[in-house]
């Protein structure tokens, strides 16, 4: 109520009646943009409102919850946003976190008994495996219907707890950020972990040790390799809660920054958790976002792209890789938007050598990508080139899916270029929803509409408007 208050008053200051400039500070705008902020302050304060009624229960205010949280590796890219290659069970008390087991998740796989035949998108490239197994069930780039997948299974798997009450995914984005607010930690049998970039991969040294530790091949069992990650996770942990409170605010912005990005996503088993962490786009979901579908008018003034990649087989080959984006959308004739779509994939650097008996560490090779485009509702595919194959169209949760293959040679470009029209049919504004995946750095976009083109950043998603020229 107070900031409501606050927020009737700003409005009723006439900006107008204010010189444009004085003392060389631009006097009018200010006033402008605190009102505007203001009204955000509010509006925002209105979605938060949810989860800050829960934030005591799920810090275990009452009682003591448990959590699954997984690692994903977005240096392998998969639909949610990498690799599920660790886990990790930690129980939070009055705010405490105690660490209870961790372990690699193809331990848990060894576990599992469930025969289920893999999905063929999968096992196209993934050659070796006959078996759809845990660490390859996020298949849906919508995380809360991998995790729905994932848990239902992992329920059956012996001697694991039953009574989890959410599961977090963070990747080494979110580790790096981390460690770059509270300085290095150091793990016993490990060594030192830090944010500061190593040459040797012109990336992060957290990055580089943990591939290190997990991935290079040896000529001597190595046991529990990923057995790492939990106690990494857990001196993270401790060493956040003792931070100094002056640090509190950069933890908020890697929190903040981790979610909207996608680096950073979780998922409750109660409803209402659930809903909270939705209601601020904290979930990674695709289907139902915060603007769900089901409230915009699709055929009549929005258009929609989500592009997720998934690496079957391409060794860690997302570190060195980067795209960008161009998309072309003409005027709507006929209730149609006719739109052109380019991605351009580049990998920066040599190959690895991948040869087991060379004992050597395999970060880069060949990248073999499962590539869907998600678009409007009936949308119609005209064109589409680059693709190994021809490429599969198909309905998903009332969206149109472009799916296909295409390879990225180490050093190499990839280029996707497809036309499709989408419904539409609102003459003067154009408006577009770009999602963001889970796990990829942020991508240049370029968007042109009846020939003015803007530049943009996508390190979240983005909601963009202009009008036809």
């Amino acid at each position: 109520n107070k900031l409501q208050e606050i927020a009737d008053l700003s409005q009723k200051i006439d900006a107008s009646r204010y010189p444009e400039k004085i003392a060389g500070r631009m006097l009018r705008q200010q006033i402008l943009d605190a009102q505007t902020q203001i009204t955000q302050a509010v509006n925002s304060y209105g979605d938060y409102k949810p989860i800050v009624a829960e934030l005591a229960k799920m810090a275990g205010a009452r009682e003591a919850q448990k959590y699954l949280i997984l690692f994903q590796n977005d240096n392998e890219l998969r639909p949610t946003g990498g690799f599920l290659t660790a886990y990790s069970i930690v129980r939070i008390d009055k705010g405490t976190v105690v660490p209870e087991k961790s372990g690699d998740i193809y331990d848990l796989d060894q576990k599992f008994r469930k025969n289920i035949a893999i999905p063929e998108e999968l096992g196209k490239y993934l050659t070796t495996e006959r078996y759809w197994h845990l660490r390859d069930m996020n298949i849906y780039p919508d995380f809360k219907k991998s995790m729905e997948t994932f848990y239902e299974y992992y329920q059956t798997v012996p001697g694991e707890p039953d009574d989890i009450d959410g599961i977090i995914a963070v990747d080494t984005q979110v580790l790096t950020w981390l460690l770059e607010v509270i300085g290095p930690v150091q793990i016993p049998g490990y060594g030192t972990f830090s944010a500061e970039i190593d040459q040797r991969c012109d990336c992060p040294q957290v990055v580089y040790a943990l591939s290190e530790i997990i991935t290079r091949p040896t000529n001597f069992i190595k046991e529990d390799r990923k057995g790492v990650l939990g106690p990494l996770m857990s001196a993270i942990l401790s060493k956040t809660y003792e931070l100094d409170k002056s640090k509190f605010p950069e933890l908020f912005a890697v929190a903040t920054n981790s979610l909207k990005a996608r680096h950073l996503q979780l998922y409750f088993v109660e409803e209402n958790s659930q809903t909270a962490a939705e209601k601020i786009d904290a979930a990674g979901r695709l289907y139902e976002l915060p603007n769900n579908f089901k409230d915009w008018q699709f055929g009549q003034n929005q258009d929609f792209l989500a592009i997720v990649n998934a690496n079957l087989g391409g060794a860690k080959s997302n570190l060195f890789i980067n795209h960008e984006i161009k998309l072309s959308v003409d005027a709507p004739q006929d209730g149609f938007l006719n739109n052109s779509l380019e991605i351009t994939y580049r990998n920066s650097a040599e190959a690895d050598n991948c040869n087991l008996e060379a004992g050597l560490l395999c970060l880069n090779a060949t990248l073999n990508d499962w590539i869907r485009l998600y678009l409007p509702p009936n949308a119609e595919l005209i064109e589409i080139q680059g693709l190994e194959e021809e490429a599969e169209v198909y309905e998903e949760e009332g969206l149109t899916v472009i799916d296909g293959f295409f390879k990225l040679e180490p050093l190499g470009l990839a280029r996707i270029r497809m036309t499709y029209r989408v419904p539409y049919q609102d003459q003067e504004n154009y408006n577009l929803r770009l999602w963001k995946q889970g796990g990829i750095d942020p991508v240049p976009v370029i968007i042109e509409v009846t020939g003015g083109e803007e530049e943009l950043l996508m390190n979240q998603d983005l909601d963009y408007s202009t009008i036809f020229y």
